[in-house]
Protein backbone atom coordinates (compact mmCIF):
# COMPACT_ATOMS: atom_id res chain seq x y z
CA UNK A 1 0.00 0.00 0.00
CA UNK A 2 1.29 3.32 -1.10
CA UNK A 3 0.54 5.30 1.88
CA UNK A 4 0.95 9.51 2.37
CA UNK A 5 4.35 9.10 4.21
CA UNK A 6 5.75 6.79 1.69
CA UNK A 7 4.42 9.64 -1.24
CA UNK A 8 6.48 12.55 0.90
CA UNK A 9 9.22 10.44 1.30
CA UNK A 10 9.53 9.95 -2.61
CA UNK A 11 8.96 13.78 -2.86
CA UNK A 12 12.12 14.32 -0.63
CA UNK A 13 14.30 11.62 -2.14
CA UNK A 14 13.48 13.63 -5.49
CA UNK A 15 14.51 17.02 -3.60
CA UNK A 16 17.48 15.15 -2.52
CA UNK A 17 18.98 14.16 -5.67
CA UNK A 18 19.30 18.07 -6.26
CA UNK A 19 18.51 17.24 -10.29
CA UNK A 20 15.60 16.86 -12.77
CA UNK A 21 14.17 14.31 -14.39
CA UNK A 22 11.54 12.35 -16.99
CA UNK A 23 8.74 12.61 -14.47
CA UNK A 24 9.25 15.09 -12.15
CA UNK A 25 10.37 18.74 -12.17
CA UNK A 26 10.98 22.01 -9.91
CA UNK A 27 9.74 25.56 -9.48
CA UNK A 28 10.68 28.31 -6.98
CA UNK A 29 7.22 29.45 -7.24
CA UNK A 30 3.83 29.22 -9.35
CA UNK A 31 4.00 30.03 -13.07
CA UNK A 32 1.76 32.09 -14.86
CA UNK A 33 -1.43 30.14 -16.21
CA UNK A 34 0.58 29.82 -19.59
CA UNK A 35 3.89 27.99 -17.94
CA UNK A 36 1.99 25.93 -15.54
CA UNK A 37 -0.47 24.66 -18.49
CA UNK A 38 2.84 23.76 -20.43
CA UNK A 39 4.42 22.23 -17.78
CA UNK A 40 1.21 19.76 -16.88
CA UNK A 41 0.85 18.87 -20.37
CA UNK A 42 3.98 17.62 -21.19
CA UNK A 43 3.96 16.01 -17.41
CA UNK A 44 1.11 14.28 -18.59
CA UNK A 45 2.43 13.17 -21.69
CA UNK A 46 5.96 11.98 -20.09
CA UNK A 47 7.20 8.55 -21.60
CA UNK A 48 7.85 6.60 -18.56
CA UNK A 49 4.28 5.75 -17.95
CA UNK A 50 4.15 6.85 -14.45
CA UNK A 51 2.37 9.87 -12.46
CA UNK A 52 4.89 13.06 -12.88
CA UNK A 53 5.48 15.42 -10.38
CA UNK A 54 5.63 19.31 -10.33
CA UNK A 55 7.67 20.15 -7.36
CA UNK A 56 6.56 23.90 -6.32
CA UNK A 57 8.91 25.74 -3.58
CA UNK A 58 12.28 24.56 -4.51
CA UNK A 59 14.52 26.60 -6.04
CA UNK A 60 16.57 25.40 -8.92
CA UNK A 61 19.24 28.14 -9.18
CA UNK A 62 20.02 28.06 -5.39
CA UNK A 63 21.13 25.23 -4.57
CA UNK A 64 18.03 23.27 -4.57
CA UNK A 65 16.98 25.33 -1.69
CA UNK A 66 13.40 25.24 -0.23
CA UNK A 67 11.50 28.70 -0.80
CA UNK A 68 8.21 28.08 0.62
CA UNK A 69 4.84 28.25 -1.28
CA UNK A 70 3.10 30.10 1.68
CA UNK A 71 2.09 33.98 0.60
CA UNK A 72 2.02 32.51 -3.17
CA UNK A 73 -0.55 34.87 -4.93
CA UNK A 74 -0.77 32.24 -8.04
CA UNK A 75 -1.17 29.23 -5.76
CA UNK A 76 -3.82 26.88 -6.30
CA UNK A 77 -5.30 23.93 -4.70
CA UNK A 78 -6.71 20.61 -6.78
CA UNK A 79 -10.26 22.34 -7.28
CA UNK A 80 -8.76 25.32 -8.79
CA UNK A 81 -6.69 23.33 -10.68
CA UNK A 82 -9.76 21.23 -12.19
CA UNK A 83 -11.28 24.75 -12.95
CA UNK A 84 -8.38 25.60 -14.52
CA UNK A 85 -7.65 22.89 -16.43
CA UNK A 86 -11.29 22.14 -17.65
CA UNK A 87 -11.59 26.34 -18.72
CA UNK A 88 -8.98 24.77 -21.82
CA UNK A 89 -9.81 23.24 -25.01
CA UNK A 90 -8.66 20.01 -24.76
CA UNK A 91 -8.88 17.73 -28.32
CA UNK A 92 -11.58 15.55 -27.67
CA UNK A 93 -12.42 16.99 -24.13
CA UNK A 94 -9.88 14.89 -22.60
CA UNK A 95 -7.62 16.24 -20.25
CA UNK A 96 -5.07 15.69 -17.61
CA UNK A 97 -6.02 14.77 -14.01
CA UNK A 98 -3.95 16.74 -11.35
CA UNK A 99 -3.74 16.67 -7.44
CA UNK A 100 -2.33 19.21 -5.56
CA UNK A 101 -0.50 17.85 -2.20
CA UNK A 102 1.62 20.58 0.42
CA UNK A 103 4.42 19.11 2.12
CA UNK A 104 4.58 20.71 5.46
CA UNK A 105 8.18 21.27 6.34
CA UNK A 106 7.91 23.93 9.22
CA UNK A 107 5.59 26.02 10.65
CA UNK A 108 7.11 28.67 8.08
CA UNK A 109 8.47 26.63 5.48
CA UNK A 110 5.63 24.42 2.97
CA UNK A 111 5.82 22.95 -0.80
CA UNK A 112 3.08 22.28 -3.50
CA UNK A 113 3.16 19.14 -5.55
CA UNK A 114 1.04 18.96 -8.35
CA UNK A 115 0.71 15.34 -9.09
CA UNK A 116 -0.07 14.30 -12.82
CA UNK A 117 -1.84 11.14 -12.58
CA UNK A 118 -0.52 8.58 -15.14
CA UNK A 119 -3.08 7.57 -17.91
CA UNK A 120 -3.92 5.77 -21.38
CA UNK A 121 -5.48 8.84 -22.69
CA UNK A 122 -2.39 10.17 -24.18
CA UNK A 123 -1.30 12.44 -26.08
CA UNK A 124 -2.94 14.76 -24.43
CA UNK A 125 -3.75 18.28 -26.79
CA UNK A 126 -4.90 21.28 -27.27
CA UNK A 127 -7.79 21.81 -29.82
CA UNK A 128 -6.61 25.90 -30.21
CA UNK A 129 -3.89 27.63 -29.24
CA UNK A 130 -3.63 29.16 -25.72
CA UNK A 131 -4.14 32.12 -25.07
CA UNK A 132 -6.19 32.24 -28.07
CA UNK A 133 -5.73 35.81 -28.55
CA UNK A 134 -2.53 35.72 -29.19
CA UNK A 135 -3.05 33.36 -32.59
CA UNK A 136 -4.27 35.63 -34.44
CA UNK A 137 -2.32 39.27 -32.77
CA UNK A 138 0.61 37.49 -33.29
CA UNK A 139 0.66 35.24 -36.26
CA UNK A 140 3.92 33.75 -37.02
CA UNK A 141 5.26 35.74 -33.98
CA UNK A 142 6.29 38.91 -36.52
CA UNK A 143 4.67 41.52 -34.00
CA UNK A 144 6.75 40.40 -31.04
CA UNK A 145 9.26 39.80 -33.28
CA UNK A 146 10.73 36.23 -31.54
CA UNK A 147 13.04 34.37 -33.28
CA UNK A 148 12.93 30.50 -32.55
CA UNK A 149 14.51 29.77 -29.66
CA UNK A 150 14.25 33.18 -28.28
CA UNK A 151 11.87 34.65 -25.25
CA UNK A 152 10.16 31.13 -25.90
CA UNK A 153 8.08 32.03 -22.87
CA UNK A 154 5.87 34.60 -24.61
CA UNK A 155 5.21 32.24 -27.40
CA UNK A 156 1.55 30.57 -26.79
CA UNK A 157 0.60 26.94 -26.76
CA UNK A 158 -0.02 25.93 -30.07
CA UNK A 159 -2.92 23.28 -30.87
CA UNK A 160 -2.77 19.98 -32.48
CA UNK A 161 1.00 20.01 -31.13
CA UNK A 162 2.36 17.46 -29.02
CA UNK A 163 3.95 18.59 -25.78
CA UNK A 164 5.96 16.01 -24.17
CA UNK A 165 8.94 15.82 -21.66
CA UNK A 166 12.59 13.48 -22.83
CA UNK A 167 14.97 13.60 -19.66
CA UNK A 168 14.82 16.66 -18.09
CA UNK A 169 13.81 18.95 -20.89
CA UNK A 170 9.92 19.68 -21.94
CA UNK A 171 9.00 19.68 -25.57
CA UNK A 172 8.88 23.62 -26.73
CA UNK A 173 6.36 25.38 -27.17
CA UNK A 174 7.10 26.16 -30.86
CA UNK A 175 7.98 22.87 -31.46
CA UNK A 176 6.67 19.04 -31.72
CA UNK A 177 7.61 15.99 -29.88
CA UNK A 178 10.02 13.58 -32.28
CA UNK A 179 8.26 11.43 -33.98
CA UNK A 180 8.97 8.01 -32.17
CA UNK A 181 7.64 9.55 -28.86
CA UNK A 182 4.27 10.76 -30.48
CA UNK A 183 3.80 6.95 -31.81
CA UNK A 184 4.88 5.60 -28.06
CA UNK A 185 1.97 8.12 -26.82
CA UNK A 186 -0.17 6.46 -29.23
CA UNK A 187 0.78 3.05 -28.57
CA UNK A 188 0.32 3.69 -24.72
CA UNK A 189 -3.28 4.96 -25.52
CA UNK A 190 -4.80 1.76 -27.96
CA UNK A 191 -2.36 -0.91 -25.06
CA UNK A 192 -0.23 -1.92 -27.84
CA UNK A 193 3.55 -3.81 -26.17
CA UNK A 194 0.66 -4.03 -23.15
CA UNK A 195 1.10 -7.34 -21.80
CA UNK A 196 -2.29 -9.46 -21.67
CA UNK A 197 -2.83 -9.11 -18.18
CA UNK A 198 -2.51 -4.80 -18.62
CA UNK A 199 -4.70 -5.38 -21.97
CA UNK A 200 -7.63 -7.14 -19.79
CA UNK A 201 -7.75 -4.33 -17.53
CA UNK A 202 -6.80 -1.23 -20.07
CA UNK A 203 -10.17 -3.23 -22.40
CA UNK A 204 -12.22 -3.64 -18.97
CA UNK A 205 -11.89 0.36 -18.18
CA UNK A 206 -13.57 0.73 -21.47
CA UNK A 207 -17.49 -0.27 -20.92
CA UNK A 208 -18.70 0.70 -24.29
CA UNK A 209 -16.34 -1.28 -26.51
CA UNK A 210 -17.65 -4.87 -25.22
CA UNK A 211 -20.41 -6.11 -27.51
CA UNK A 212 -22.81 -8.75 -26.58
CA UNK A 213 -22.84 -11.51 -28.71
CA UNK A 214 -26.45 -11.60 -30.70
CA UNK A 215 -27.94 -9.00 -28.13
CA UNK A 216 -29.17 -12.16 -25.71
CA UNK A 217 -27.85 -12.90 -22.53
CA UNK A 218 -28.26 -16.81 -21.94
CA UNK A 219 -25.83 -19.46 -20.18
CA UNK A 220 -22.52 -19.90 -22.85
CA UNK A 221 -23.25 -16.61 -24.47
CA UNK A 222 -20.66 -14.16 -24.08
CA UNK A 223 -19.15 -10.53 -24.50
CA UNK A 224 -16.75 -9.73 -26.46
CA UNK A 225 -14.26 -6.51 -26.68
CA UNK A 226 -14.93 -4.80 -30.24
CA UNK A 227 -11.31 -3.98 -30.85
CA UNK A 228 -9.25 -7.60 -30.22
CA UNK A 229 -12.07 -10.32 -30.22
CA UNK A 230 -10.28 -12.31 -28.47
CA UNK A 231 -10.92 -11.29 -25.35
CA UNK A 232 -14.19 -12.06 -23.78
CA UNK A 233 -16.65 -12.31 -21.25
CA UNK A 234 -18.34 -15.50 -20.75
CA UNK A 235 -20.84 -16.49 -18.31
CA UNK A 236 -21.20 -20.17 -17.28
CA UNK A 237 -21.96 -22.93 -14.75
CA UNK A 238 -24.97 -21.84 -13.49
CA UNK A 239 -25.70 -22.58 -9.98
CA UNK A 240 -28.82 -23.68 -7.69
CA UNK A 241 -29.92 -20.59 -5.63
CA UNK A 242 -29.88 -22.42 -2.51
CA UNK A 243 -26.26 -23.22 -2.64
CA UNK A 244 -25.52 -19.49 -2.51
CA UNK A 245 -27.58 -16.98 -0.57
CA UNK A 246 -26.95 -13.10 0.16
CA UNK A 247 -30.02 -10.62 0.95
CA UNK A 248 -30.22 -8.30 -1.84
CA UNK A 249 -30.85 -11.38 -4.14
CA UNK A 250 -34.55 -11.33 -2.61
CA UNK A 251 -34.49 -6.97 -2.46
CA UNK A 252 -33.31 -6.55 -5.94
CA UNK A 253 -34.38 -9.30 -8.29
CA UNK A 254 -37.23 -11.55 -8.95
CA UNK A 255 -36.50 -14.17 -6.60
CA UNK A 256 -38.39 -16.96 -8.31
CA UNK A 257 -35.91 -16.58 -11.15
CA UNK A 258 -33.06 -15.59 -9.69
CA UNK A 259 -29.77 -18.00 -10.91
CA UNK A 260 -25.92 -17.73 -9.94
CA UNK A 261 -23.29 -17.86 -12.63
CA UNK A 262 -19.68 -18.32 -13.14
CA UNK A 263 -18.39 -15.18 -15.39
CA UNK A 264 -14.78 -15.89 -16.97
CA UNK A 265 -12.65 -13.63 -19.01
CA UNK A 266 -10.65 -15.12 -21.68
CA UNK A 267 -8.29 -14.67 -23.75
CA UNK A 268 -7.55 -16.72 -26.78
CA UNK A 269 -9.35 -19.54 -24.78
CA UNK A 270 -6.87 -18.88 -21.50
CA UNK A 271 -8.47 -17.76 -18.39
CA UNK A 272 -7.82 -14.72 -16.90
CA UNK A 273 -9.99 -14.12 -14.07
CA UNK A 274 -13.18 -15.77 -12.73
CA UNK A 275 -16.17 -14.68 -10.34
CA UNK A 276 -19.30 -15.32 -9.24
CA UNK A 277 -22.73 -13.04 -11.13
CA UNK A 278 -25.90 -13.15 -10.73
CA UNK A 279 -28.55 -13.10 -13.22
CA UNK A 280 -32.91 -12.55 -12.75
CA UNK A 281 -35.44 -13.91 -15.26
CA UNK A 282 -33.64 -14.66 -18.29
CA UNK A 283 -31.06 -11.75 -18.02
CA UNK A 284 -33.46 -8.66 -17.09
CA UNK A 285 -30.99 -7.80 -14.47
CA UNK A 286 -27.06 -8.85 -14.31
CA UNK A 287 -24.62 -7.85 -12.20
CA UNK A 288 -21.56 -9.06 -10.57
CA UNK A 289 -21.78 -10.36 -6.88
CA UNK A 290 -20.86 -7.90 -4.57
CA UNK A 291 -17.87 -8.72 -2.31
CA UNK A 292 -18.53 -8.61 1.45
CA UNK A 293 -15.64 -7.52 3.96
CA UNK A 294 -16.13 -9.36 7.42
CA UNK A 295 -14.43 -7.43 9.68
CA UNK A 296 -15.04 -8.53 13.46
CA UNK A 297 -17.61 -9.64 16.59
CA UNK A 298 -18.99 -6.76 17.65
CA UNK A 299 -21.98 -7.17 20.64
CA UNK A 300 -21.54 -10.91 19.61
CA UNK A 301 -22.14 -10.36 16.39
CA UNK A 302 -20.17 -10.09 13.22
CA UNK A 303 -19.34 -6.52 11.82
CA UNK A 304 -19.66 -6.63 7.43
CA UNK A 305 -20.58 -4.49 4.64
CA UNK A 306 -20.68 -4.83 0.67
CA UNK A 307 -18.63 -3.08 -1.55
CA UNK A 308 -16.81 -2.38 -5.02
CA UNK A 309 -13.47 -0.91 -5.83
CA UNK A 310 -13.33 1.41 -8.34
CA UNK A 311 -11.16 0.28 -11.41
CA UNK A 312 -10.96 -3.07 -9.66
CA UNK A 313 -11.76 -6.32 -12.31
CA UNK A 314 -15.24 -6.70 -10.35
CA UNK A 315 -16.22 -2.64 -10.67
CA UNK A 316 -15.20 -2.69 -14.94
CA UNK A 317 -16.87 -6.17 -15.12
CA UNK A 318 -19.94 -4.75 -12.89
CA UNK A 319 -19.82 -1.69 -15.50
CA UNK A 320 -20.07 -3.53 -18.23
CA UNK A 321 -22.99 -5.57 -17.22
CA UNK A 322 -24.88 -2.75 -16.24
CA UNK A 323 -24.41 -0.74 -19.69
CA UNK A 324 -26.08 -3.62 -21.85
CA UNK A 325 -29.07 -4.56 -18.78
CA UNK A 326 -29.78 -1.23 -17.01
CA UNK A 327 -31.19 -1.06 -14.10
CA UNK A 328 -35.14 -2.08 -15.16
CA UNK A 329 -37.10 -1.91 -11.63
CA UNK A 330 -37.54 0.46 -8.46
CA UNK A 331 -36.25 -1.68 -6.20
CA UNK A 332 -32.89 -2.16 -7.75
CA UNK A 333 -31.99 1.76 -7.27
CA UNK A 334 -31.89 0.93 -3.50
CA UNK A 335 -28.42 -0.96 -4.52
CA UNK A 336 -26.86 2.27 -3.20
CA UNK A 337 -28.50 2.15 0.22
CA UNK A 338 -26.04 -0.20 1.20
CA UNK A 339 -22.82 -0.96 -1.34
CA UNK A 340 -19.85 1.11 -0.63
CA UNK A 341 -18.37 2.11 -3.76
CA UNK A 342 -14.30 2.89 -2.79
CA UNK A 343 -12.26 5.29 -4.84
CA UNK A 344 -9.20 2.91 -4.18
CA UNK A 345 -7.54 0.20 -2.09
CA UNK A 346 -6.29 2.35 0.27
CA UNK A 347 -9.18 3.70 0.81
CA UNK A 348 -11.25 0.82 1.71
CA UNK A 349 -8.50 -0.45 3.86
CA UNK A 350 -8.62 3.33 5.69
CA UNK A 351 -12.01 2.91 6.37
CA UNK A 352 -11.55 -1.21 7.62
CA UNK A 353 -9.18 0.25 10.29
CA UNK A 354 -11.77 3.25 11.01
CA UNK A 355 -14.85 1.03 11.25
CA UNK A 356 -13.17 -0.88 14.10
CA UNK A 357 -13.12 1.84 16.13
CA UNK A 358 -16.66 2.53 15.66
CA UNK A 359 -19.65 1.39 18.30
CA UNK A 360 -21.48 0.61 15.24
CA UNK A 361 -24.69 -0.40 17.41
CA UNK A 362 -24.40 3.42 19.18
CA UNK A 363 -23.54 5.54 16.19
CA UNK A 364 -26.50 7.56 14.77
CA UNK A 365 -29.05 6.20 12.33
CA UNK A 366 -31.89 6.92 10.88
CA UNK A 367 -33.32 3.29 9.38
CA UNK A 368 -36.02 4.40 7.02
CA UNK A 369 -38.27 1.95 6.02
CA UNK A 370 -38.70 1.50 2.09
CA UNK A 371 -40.96 -1.86 2.20
CA UNK A 372 -38.05 -3.82 1.47
CA UNK A 373 -38.71 -6.28 4.54
CA UNK A 374 -41.07 -7.72 3.63
CA UNK A 375 -38.56 -9.56 1.25
CA UNK A 376 -36.65 -11.04 4.08
CA UNK A 377 -36.36 -13.22 6.74
CA UNK A 378 -34.82 -12.18 10.52
CA UNK A 379 -30.96 -13.06 9.34
CA UNK A 380 -31.14 -11.35 6.18
CA UNK A 381 -33.22 -8.21 7.89
CA UNK A 382 -30.28 -8.12 10.19
CA UNK A 383 -27.62 -7.95 7.65
CA UNK A 384 -29.39 -5.43 5.50
CA UNK A 385 -29.84 -3.21 8.74
CA UNK A 386 -25.99 -3.95 9.21
CA UNK A 387 -25.21 -3.22 5.35
CA UNK A 388 -27.03 -0.14 5.49
CA UNK A 389 -25.63 1.30 8.71
CA UNK A 390 -22.16 1.25 7.72
CA UNK A 391 -23.18 2.56 4.06
CA UNK A 392 -24.22 5.85 6.17
CA UNK A 393 -21.37 5.99 8.40
CA UNK A 394 -19.28 5.94 5.37
CA UNK A 395 -21.26 8.80 3.46
CA UNK A 396 -21.28 10.98 6.69
CA UNK A 397 -18.95 10.12 9.50
CA UNK A 398 -16.03 8.78 8.04
CA UNK A 399 -13.28 11.08 6.53
CA UNK A 400 -12.59 9.99 2.41
CA UNK A 401 -9.22 10.11 1.54
CA UNK A 402 -7.84 12.40 -1.97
Amino acid sequence: MYTEEDFQETIMNLIELKSEGSYWDFKAMWSDNMSLLHDVICMANNIDDRDGYLIIGIDEDNDFSVRSVKGDKRRKNTNQMVTFLRSKKFFGEVRPTTIVKTIKLSDEQEIDVIVVKNSTNTPYVLSEDYPKKQNSINADNKKLKINKGENVNKLPLKAFHVYTRVNDSNTARDDNANIDKVEHLWRKRFGINLSVPQKMNLYLSKQEDWVLHEGNLSENDYYYYSYDPQFIIKLTNRYETCERSEFYNKLYTDYNHFNWYDFLILYNNVELYSDVCSVDDGGHQLHVIFPIQRLHQQNDRMISYHYLVENSIMSMVNKIFTTHFPIYDARDNNIEEFLICFQNNHEKESFDKYIKNVDIYSSTYDFIDNGMFKYLNKKDRNNYLMAKKIKWIYDNEFEKSI
